[in-house]
């Protein structure tokens, strides 16, 4: 099973929050060290003196807007340069706390390759009309049942949580939406090929038709359970079993994410204090 090698990571962030980047990116490399991927970190701009060990820094000069629209800018630019097929996508403040489970994201590349996915969010859902993926699970050493097909109508579709994308069908995405936000992407406020966006919502779930998601992606999501939660502290409380990785959201808002689970501040805190970061630090202080 050697589609691992098809798969790279890309760490996304910006001019502002390069420090975070580092944090996350230091554990990233800690906790995937047996697993031989290439790395990249993509920004608007780079302007702080920090190490990124082991990541290949793309630059790509774009200027910032506080609308947060050179975010499909910058992607394409940063996809661009990367050659594997497939892309796990991260954000700057996504800090992983265990190991990944290199096998199980081997599994992973497996089916997209084999089934021709387009895209797995690495979110889990329960919704009860949600269709599992057919597939003949045994053959990839999978849990049974461990995907769902993920709504098109979804509103977090396109969830910037972890996700693994085929890197064509992203670019795709991205070149039919010019200055397009991340938080735009994340609720999935994206054109269509016919440039058509969608307006109207009811809850979670936009009300178009059928017919509207016309980029012809096959699209999959993780269905939940303790063992796919890899949310850990809005999930979960970071013990057990897991899928394949356990990470926590440390940004919130451009603030150290305290304002959440008890698990999360707890686990924050020690996180913050191992790394001697205080609201004293030179770099740091306009986080807390």
């Amino acid at each position: 099973m050697n589609n691992i090698n098809n798969l790279s990571v890309l760490y996304y962030t910006s001019e502002n929050h390069e420090p975070i980047a580092k944090l996350s990116i230091d554990e990233f490399n800690k906790f995937s060290r047996n697993i031989d991927i290439k790395k990249y970190l993509v920004s608007n701009n780079i302007k702080h003196n920090l190490e990124f060990y082991d990541f290949q820094i793309i630059n790509t000069l774009t200027p910032y807007c506080d609308g947060g629209t050179h975010f499909s800018q910058v992607m394409l630019k940063g996809l661009s340069i990367i050659d594997t097929e497939y892309v796990l996508f991260m954000l700057d403040d996504y800090t992983l706390f265990t190991d990944i489970k290199k096998e199980n994201l081997e599994r992973i590349v497996s089916v997209m390759n084999d089934e021709k996915i387009d895209h797995v969010s690495l979110m889990s859902y329960n919704f009860k009309d949600w269709e599992v993926y057919n597939l003949d699970y045994s053959k990839y050493s999978l849990p049974q049942d461990i995907f769902l097909n993920l709504n098109t109508s979804y509103r977090y579709m396109l969830s910037v949580q972890p996700s693994i994308w085929n890197r064509k069908s992203l670019i795709k995405i991205l070149e039919s939406n010019e200055k397009l936000g991340l938080h735009h992407f994340d609720t999935s406020y994206v054109k269509n090929m016919k440039g058509e966006l969608r307006h109207f919502i009811d809850g979670d779930f936009y009300q178009t038709t059928p017919d509207f998601w016309d980029y012809e992606f096959k699209h999959l999501c993780l269905n939940k359970s303790h063992y796919t939660s890899n949310y850990a502290f809005d999930d979960r409380n970071g013990e057990g079993d897991y899928f394949l990785f356990l990470y926590s959201e440390i940004i919130r808002w451009g603030k150290f994410n305290f304002n959440t689970h008890y698990n999360n501040r707890d686990f924050l805190s020690k996180f913050l204090n191992e790394k001697n970061i205080t609201s004293e630090h030179s770099i740091y202080n306009k986080f807390f």
